[in-house]
This record gives C-alpha cells, structure tokens and sequence, in this order.
C-alpha cells in the first residue's frame, strides 16, 4: 500500500485490529455519485512554525500495493532471474542518438534527503513558480525563493502541518505538486489514512489551493473521503477549467483490490474556494488501472487521462477525454479509446548497483506522468527490455507521444543499454515541444545516480539523445532490512519564468553515507531550443481618466504584440480584454467612474507568451484628464527619450516634454516637467510599544583560544597491565580486475564510466582511453566509500596524454566529489590515462574502489 507510516508498528497493529472490529456508512453525505469533495480549511504556510529534526520521526516504509500481486511477483521473479525465453514479448531497445542538445544549468542543488522526509521511497516532485522552487516528498515540503543563487529555503515542514490533519489522521502519503500558469495558482494533493470520531476506518483525497501565486501564503483545503477505502497511487492534473484526481481504490479492512476510480472538479471553484465545488465522480472499476491525469501546459477545453494495464505484458494504451463541465449548468461528456502500441510492455528487471547484491525496486510498467502541450500527450514509465548488443532483460524507458487531433500513437521510445539499468522517468514538454526528461541509471559499476535527456522535434522519430549525467550516486543502497524501495517517480517541471523555455528536474541518488539515506537533487535544464518566449513586461503604470485608464509599460525586447487583461478583484481571475497591442500605452475606454480597475501586462511572440506582469490598478473619475505617459524607469544618459516619457531621477519623477538624449532631469526644464517631487522627511513619530523579544539568533563564531596554562607535574606511572594474546592476522583479498572502458561513441557530450581500484599509495590505478577525435573533458565525479571513524578519505585523479600541458591532477572526497567544470584538451590518437589512488589518512585501512565518471564532449 502506497502509505507513509506515522506512529509506530505497535499503534498500527492496534489500528488495524479497530479497522476489522468497526463498520459503517459513508464519513461524508454521499452524493448520488460518488464521494462529497468539500473545504474543511484554510493554512497560510508562513504563519506555521517550522517543524524542527527532531519532530521528523524515524525511518518509514511505504508499501507497493499491486493491483494484480500474484500476476506481478510472478514477472517480477522471471525478470529478475535473466530468463528473456518466457517474456518474448519483451522489446528491443534502440541505441541513443549520437549527440545531445541538453544544457544544465548550474551544478544544480541538494533537495530533501531521508531525514527530511523519514520515508521509503521519497515519491519525488518538483514544482515552479515565477518566483519559488516547490519540492513534495514522502512526507515533507520545502520552499525556495529563487532570486538568490543558489536557491534560498523561505519554508520548510511537514505534509500533515501543511494539510492541517488531525490526531486520527495517521498516515499521509504520494504527495503531487503543479504550478497553473494560466491562474496563477499551486495544487497540492497527497492521499491519508485515518478515523473518525468513532474510530470508523476512512482513506481521503485531499487537496490544497493557493489563494495567490505566492505558495508561501494561504491555501483552501479540501477533502473527499470514502468509508473503508482509499485512492492508493493518486496522480493530479488539469486543463482550463477542469481539475481531476485518479486513485487505484483498495478496500481498508483486506485491502482488496476495487479498480481505478477519478474524481473531476470545476478549476474556477477551487480557484474561488467554494465550500463545494462542482465535481463528478467516475467509481471503480474503470477501464485500466493506475490512471495518470495530463497536465496541461497550453490552453484545451479537453481533460486527458492515460494508462496501460500492469496485470499483464500489455501492447494497448487507454486515453480519456473529457469535456463540458461537472455540476449544475453543465455535464461531462467522457470518451474512452483503446490505442494499439507497437511496444509490448513487460515487468522490467529490478536494477543492479555498484558495491551491492542488493537490487534496487523498479517496479512495474504502469504510466508514470502524462503532459498535454499544443495537440500531443506525452507520457513515461518504465519496461523491460533488451538493449542493443546485450542478452539480458533490463529496466529501460519508454515514451509515448499521442496525437489528441487523431486520438493515435505516432511515436514511441523505447531506451536502453547494454548493461545499464534506467528507471522512474518523469516527462516534460517547453515551449518548443521538446521533451525534456529525468530519470535513474545504475548497474554494477555504477550506484543510482540521476540523469537528464531530451527528444527534440526535429529528432528522428524513436530516438533519445545521449544521457547526461545530473548527479553522481555516491554509495551503494540498502536499507535492510527494508525492501529496497526507490521512486516512485521523479519529477520535472516546466519553467514559467522564461515562458517554459527550460525545465526544472528533481531525481532521488544515493547519499555518501549509503544505507537506506537517499537524497534528491534538483536541477535547471534546457533542450536547446531556438527560440524563446519574451521576458515579463516591467515599469507597468496606469493611469485614469475619466471613464478611461491608460495602461503603459516598458517595451519589452523580442515582444511583437502584448495582451492586456483586466479584474474588478485584486489578483485576478482576471479577463482578457485586447490581444494584439503592437506597442504602449493601451487605453481601455467605457469604464464606470469610482470603480477601481486591476491590469496585469503579457508579451509575447512566436516562440510563445510571458506571464503576467505585476498588477497595477487605476479608478477612473470624471472630469479626470490623466496624461498619456509612458513609463521608462530610471533616467539612463545613453537612451533616447520622447514625449510623455516618464522616468525616476535622484528621488523624483519626470515627464519628457519632447525628444532629448542625454539631458539630466533635474537641470534641463526645455527636455522635463517635474512630475512627482520627492516630499520632505516628515518629524519622527512617537515611539511604539516595545515589541515581543524575538527568537534567539543562531550562535556567533568562537573567538580565539585564550593562552595555554602552565603544565601540571607529571603524575606517578600506573602498573602496566598484561598484554593480551594477538589475534590472527586475516587473509588480505585480492583486488578484482579491472574492466576494460569501450571505445568513445561518437557523441558530442558523453559520460566515461569506469570502477578503478585503488591503493593506499602513490601509486594510480589507470583505465585507458584513446579517443578517435579531438575532445574536452568538462567535468570528473568520483563516488567514494566513507572511510573508518577518525579517517578521511581522499581520492587523487590524475588526467595524463604523457605531456605536462596534458596533465591534470585534483583531489576529491566523498563528501566534495564534483570537479565543477573543466576543460582540459586531448588531441584524437593520444591514449588517456584516467588514474585514481586512495588515500587514507589518520588511521589504516584495506584498499578500496572509487566510482570515477569522467564527462567529455567533442572540439
């Protein structure tokens, strides 16, 4: 069961044994159709206190709860003992595209780590705003503000003080985040476990809206809730003016499995936080199971949902589409297809790992996220199959895209590699309708690291370009004597800020400290596209006149038109009223006087549109005559000004009377008008009441050590006591072979892989490289065991061709194990030697191994 533990076993047993003792109806007045979904709440996030790490709770599992467990354990074990001849279905993976166009920004940042959430696995999601970073794990959220670099944490607390639950509430689980650029608004949902007053077993959807873009600020809270039930595995998306929730219902008391079920609300509701929304509820069992609803990224009136059955090795897709409106005044119109695959889906194998028999959980084939942009759905999950040169079933990645126009399959991805294990990919479209994508990659000269690729528009059909390597495992997972959970999904996430030119990816790695510790990493890329959207519109002023308000702005670089949308209620909805505005001002005419009207300025282009700029409010009044201004921020010498420009200068405000350049404000009365005069300093007011004493700061630095006392005389030497007997000395292992690297692809950026061992010496361990053209090495990661208490561990790197300008030598720890960029640059023919040598110092220690990944591109 997809669940988050939060008291102990001894209390669960306890709860469960109530669950099986009590019956009842409905927690809620059930409509006629389902579930009533109604608001029990309001929390504003900062007003919360921060939950501190000791309040955390301990190490928690999360279930996989099967919908067919006999069917999947039974491929589960023929995928994990090699044995391809019962799955000949099974497909055929295609080699990556020779090239990548992907571009990281920056190194990228630690999210949450198992401390943070306490739970196995995390279920990764990432989520942005213009603003602000959202990541939801198992069971924890964390907020940063993204205009510092890097990213600064503004919130950070648990998922039951976010969704304000009660004593009875004791499990919380499968947190999903999104950002909906068209309303400005966060969705947060996670699923619970719990009681009643009576001690009635219930499972609740429940929802979270923001009240404003800001997701540090105040959310409705909303639940639904089933008696002796619950929606395991909810997935959580939207189109313009719907919202749905999907959940695989098992019963509470035995855990039977009922089928899928959704849940369908009218968005414009959840936006005014309607005590009940409209919604329309679709019971178990439906189609298929495990249902992902698409989120949409460009405007529809049609809802989409997907999923593949997971019973069985399966070469069929099932899509939904709905349209109209739940509840009165509308109706849903839902359609149902049946799309052939020419993939057959099977259990994929569960993955190896460096350092470890343990293998990591893959899971199954069911769909893991779904997006809809400009006609196409994209969706991702995992499958087995067998790579190119390879022999064996392996977890690989597999993509489909969906025409909605023809409700057909055009593509699809099927990816992998000979020895290699990739699994959990979340999908992402830009505004270019590229596919940008984050996945797992391990195998045994590999721990899980977190990886990025793309599929661009003008790929070959059927391709992915080269993986890049986000972030390096650092030690082997195992968290005995739990099952090796992992996942359930990464997360990805579109960037609104530079209108969804590059996405956000968030992806689970192994900690240094190894054991069950996974961390999550979060990270900006890009798929190279041509073209992108403009900025935000800047220096926004309205001013009123009588029945009129003359909006006007800065003109924004590569803008070839603006909209402009209007609300009578500070911040929005707001309603577009022009569209194709070439240039400032805009005069919006035939107001009513004394009524206060909010703008908000967008600009766009070929590539697509900015979002809103920040609101701005005029009140027409009659027998106002506002003047036309156009707003141009601060007065800068160089730049050319016209008539009724209005800039800043030394605290005040001007408007140009005519052409000038170059003319300061203050001393040239032929170019500028005053037009707003700095005041004076008012006197000082009265003194207020003195404030409540604040929160203690964190603790200064230590000064310096004052100076050393005398030494005490040296004290009588105490008896010597017997030695013990030695114990015999154990035999010392030889070190493994060293596999041999394969020749470079032609790839323009590609990863080296190779598991060296080293010596506690100066002497290298080398893997060889001879490259067939001119290359750079960009950056080196080394994963690195932790060394014995009261040692530190360093691995050398050596880089040589054999000449002085070729050699290269840095030193790495497990705890600082990036190079950052490099380039060091080899001539095609010259054999590279990659070398490493452990050193360990302050103690004595058996040689180890160092993980070493060597990146490098094409000159």
């Amino acid at each position: 069961m997809n669940r988050v533990t939060r008291i102990t076993v001894a209390a669960i047993v306890a709860m469960w044994t109530l669950v099986t003792i009590f019956t009842s109806t409905r927690v809620h007045a059930q409509a006629s159709n389902g579930p009533h979904f109604e608001r029990y709440g309001e929390v504003e996030l900062r007003a919360l206190a921060p939950q501190a790490a000791g309040e955390r709770g301990g190490r928690r599992l999360k279930e996989f709860q099967h919908p067919h467990p006999a069917a999947f354990r039974r491929h589960k074990d023929l995928a994990n003992q090699q044995r391809v001849t019962p799955l000949r279905s099974a497909p055929s993976s295609a080699p990556p595209s020779p090239f990548s166009t992907v571009a990281i920004d920056g190194a990228g940042f630690d999210g949450m780590s198992l401390v943070d959430g306490g739970a196995i696995p995390p279920d990764t999601q990432v989520a942005v705003g213009p603003g602000h970073i959202f990541e939801a794990v198992n069971d924890h959220v964390r907020i940063w503000s993204r205009q510092t670099n890097p990213p600064s944490v503004i919130y950070d607390n648990g998922l039951g003080a976010f969704f304000a639950v009660d004593f009875f509430t004791y499990l919380i689980s499968d947190p999903r985040v999104r950002y909906d650029a068209a309303s400005g608004r966060w969705f947060v949902s996670v699923v619970t476990l719990g009681f009643d007053s009576l001690f009635q077993s219930i499972g609740s959807w429940r929802l979270a809206v923001s009240k404003t873009s800001d997701p540090t600020g105040t959310y409705t809270l909303y639940v639904a809730s089933f008696n002796d039930a619950f929606p395991d595995f909810p997935s959580l998306g939207f189109n313009d003016d719907k919202l749905a929730l999907t959940g695989d219902a098992f019963t509470i008391s035995t855990q039977q499995f009922l089928g899928s079920e959704f849940l369908v609300l009218r968005k414009s509701d959840l936006i005014a936080g309607a005590n009940a929304p409209a919604q329309q509820f679709f019971a178990p069992p439906q189609a298929v199971e495990s249902i992902q609803v698409a989120e949409s990224l460009s405007s529809t009136s049609t809802l989409y949902m997907a999923a593949v059955s997971t019973g069985n090795p399966t070469s069929t897709l099932q899509m939904w589409s709905i349209n109209g409106l739940p509840g009165p005044g509308g109706g849903l119109a839902v359609t149902t297809a049946a799309l052939p695959m020419q993939t057959t889906l099977v259990t994929p194998a569960d993955a190896a790992q460096a350092g470890s028999a343990t293998l990591i959980a893959t899971n199954d084939a069911r769909l893991l996220n779904v997006v809809y942009r400009n006609g196409s759905l994209w969706m991702a999950g995992n499958t087995g199959c067998v790579p190119a040169g390879d022999n064996a079933l392996r977890s690989c990645l597999h993509f489909v895209q969906v025409s909605t126009a023809t409700a057909t399959v055009g593509q699809e991805i099927t990816f992998g590699e000979s020895g290699e294990y990739y699994y959990y990919p979340a999908v992402e479209i830009d505004a270019s309708d590229n596919l940008v994508t984050v996945f797992n990659r391990s195998s045994i000269s590999e721990f899980a690291s977190v990886y990025t690729s793309a599929h661009n528009v003008t790929d070959g059909a059927g391709t992915l370009q080269t993986p890049i390597l986000v972030k390096l495992g650092l030690a082997a997972y195992d968290p005995s004597p739990n099952p090796p959970r992992w996942g359930d999904y990464s997360g990805a996430a579109a960037d609104p800020f530079d209108g969804n030119a590059s996405v956000w990816i968030a992806g689970e790695y192994t900690r240094s400290d190894g054991g069950a510790d996974w961390g999550t990493w979060i990270a900006r890329v890009s798929a190279g596209a041509t073209c992108a959207s403009p900025g935000i519109p800047t220096g926004v002023i309205a001013t009123s006149g009588d029945t009129t308000v003359s909006v006007s702005w800065t003109a924004v670089a590569g803008a070839t038109r603006y909209s402009v949308r209007r609300s009578l209620v500070s911040g929005g909805p707001y309603t577009t009223i022009a569209t194709q505005v070439s240039s400032p001002p805009y005069t919006d005419t035939g107001l009513t006087n004394g009524t206060p009207y909010y703008y908000v300025v967008s600009a766009s282009n070929g590539c697509g549109e900015s979002l809103g700029s920040l609101e701005v409010t005029g009140t027409p009044r009659a027998g106002s005559s506002g003047l036309s201004i156009n707003w141009r921020g601060p007065w800068v010498a160089s730049t050319s000004y016209a008539l009724n420009d209005a800039v800043s200068f030394g605290g005040s405000s001007y408007i140009a009377t005519g052409a000038s350049t170059g003319a300061e404000p203050d001393v040239s009365p032929g170019s500028w008008n005053l037009l707003a005069q700095a005041g004076a300093t008012g006197p000082t007011g009265p003194q207020g009441p003195t404030g409540n004493t604040g929160a203690t700061g964190a603790q200064g630095l230590q000064g310096p050590a004052g100076p050393v006392g005398a030494t005490g005389a040296t004290g009588p030497q105490g008896t010597a006591g017997a030695q013990g007997p030695a114990g015999p000395a154990g035999a010392t292992g030889s070190i493994g072979p060293m596999g041999l690297p394969g020749p470079a692809g032609p790839a323009n950026s590609q990863v080296w892989n190779t598991f060296l061992a080293g010596a506690l010496s100066n002497v290298f361990t080398a893997g060889r490289l001879t490259p067939d053209r001119d290359l750079s090495i960009t950056r080196i990661q080394v994963g690195l065991g932790t060394a014995p208490l009261g040692c530190s561990t360093n691995a050398v790197i050596r880089i040589s061709d054999g000449t002085p300008a070729g050699t290269k030598t840095l030193t790495l720890t497990a705890a600082a194990n990036d190079s950052g960029p490099l380039a060091v640059n080899y001539s095609a023919g010259a054999p590279i030697l990659v070398g490493v040598s452990i050193r360990a110092l302050g103690c004595a220690t058996r040689p180890q191994n160092a993980n070493v990944l060597v990146q490098y591109k094409g000159r």
